[in-house]
């Protein structure tokens, strides 16, 4: 989980509790097990309206989309809460209030983790890689069908052709892409 391990990732949830007040209002859908990681490419809604203990399901609408790779840097939100670090313990669908504990009189933010893209380098030089989009359901979301033999699902694929370059040379690289209907999944 979020892209640490060991002593790392017990010295960030303990800064974490120590630091953030964490309520999840909406849980993530089952399907949506993953957290993410640092390097990822996450789109997180920042939400208004009545979440309060009672409101069920709480009534919310969308007040600003923010997109960013996880581990960048980005601005607090109101309390003084790092988006960063409150993305990094979400998944997908997941909708929390948060709040710094240090400011009594700050307002909770909501937030709404959308996506998260994963890019995993499968050899070890960026030749081949792979990325995967994880979204959660919520306002507009939706969650995609189980994998059973006979569903038909489009596969997107691209990929890089050097055309023979010298490496330095000027000539860049030309992006192909394409899509398959796959079937009959085993």
């Amino acid at each position: 989980m979020l892209g640490m391990e060991g002593a790392d990732l017990e010295t960030f949830a303990e800064d974490f509790r120590r630091d953030v007040e964490k309520r999840i209002v909406t849980e993530a859908p089952a399907s949506a097990w993953s957290h993410p990681h640092v390097g990822d490419a996450v789109a997180l809604e920042v939400l208004a309206g009545s979440a309060g203990e009672g409101a069920d399901p709480p009534e919310l609408r969308v007040t600003e989309l923010r997109c960013w790779r996880v581990g960048s840097g980005t601005p607090h939100l109101a309390g003084g809460v790092e988006i960063d670090r409150c993305v990094r313990t979400m998944r997908c669908g997941e909708v929390c209030a948060v709040k710094a504990r240090e400011d009594e009189a700050a307002q909770s933010a909501l937030l709404r983790l959308k996506t998260i893209e994963t890019v995993d380098d499968l050899t070890g030089d960026r030749r081949l890689v792979r990325t995967t989009l994880s979204h959660g359901a919520g306002a507009g979301g939706m969650h995609p069908p189980s994998l059973r033999p006979g569903t038909e699902m489009k596969v997107r694929f691209s990929w890089r052709a050097a055309h023979d370059t010298a490496p330095g040379s000027d000539v860049p690289e030309m992006p192909v892409a394409t899509e398959v209907l796959m079937t009959d999944f085993r």
